[in-house]
């Protein structure tokens, strides 16, 4: 017998330990010792015994892990693999123009998060992507680097610097806005917890340092 995940809740291993989102009720949480490493064995073995089963019913009597004899592997749902570098931050001036769009992006970014539940945020990136069809573009091209700079060098200006949801869905605005695509990328550490988020393409983060964004573990991909 084998096993699928619900709808809308992805994971990792991270130190060790799987963490899962649930995007429908916008949550992370991880399992007890036990049932972790069963469920981990599931991974791996794409099935499990009558006894280990037991160990899962917690997944399975909250609806969240669904016994389906057509199974296979369960899988880790559009995540990207690890960064391994980082778009450079260019030097030089920033148009006022480019600077004041950033800046609207990010008020534009606070008061939709404010409204909209986490899976209605990521549901509202697909809808985008497929209305007004963006191009995935090497991390050398020209839009990419103007973007860098204009978020850089008005990151002192910004509301919610700190807040990488706020900024990443404002860059990703931006993006959109001058036919580049990329993805939210959402990352976890296990312990103690912390999650993060950025946008990357391909193996290249767009805004932040590569150095921070390798501690996470990637969870989903949107």
């Amino acid at each position: 017998m084998g096993f699928h995940l619900k709808e809308n809740l992805a994971f990792c291993v991270s130190g060790g330990r799987t963490i899962f989102l649930d995007v429908l009720a916008d949550r992370y949480f991880a399992l007890p010792a036990m049932t972790d490493a069963v469920f981990q064995g599931l991974v791996q073995q794409g099935s499990v015994d009558r006894v280990d089963r037991r160990a899962l019913l917690p997944l399975l009597d909250r609806g969240m892990l669904i016994e389906d004899e057509h199974a296979g592997a369960l899988p880790r749902a559009g995540v990207l693999p690890m960064p391994r570098r980082a778009l450079p931050s260019p030097v030089g001036a920033v148009p006022v123009a480019l600077a004041a769009r950033c800046m609207i992006a990010q008020i534009k970014a606070t008061r939709f998060l404010r409204r909209r539940a986490l899976h209605a945020q990521f549901e509202a990136i697909r809808l985008r992507r497929v209305r007004e069809h963006p191009t995935p573009r090497d991390a050398s091209d020209p839009g990419w680097l103007r973007l860098r700079r204009g978020f850089d060098r008005t990151v002192a200006l910004r509301f919610h610097s700190d807040q990488c949801l706020v900024s990443s869905f404002a860059f990703l605005d931006m993006a959109f806005s001058g036919r580049l695509d990329a993805k939210l990328v959402l990352g976890v550490v296990a312990a103690p917890f912390a999650a993060h988020c950025w946008i990357q393409t391909g193996e290249t983060v767009m805004n932040d340092r590569l150095d921070y964004v390798r501690s996470f573990t990637p969870i989903l991909a949107v």
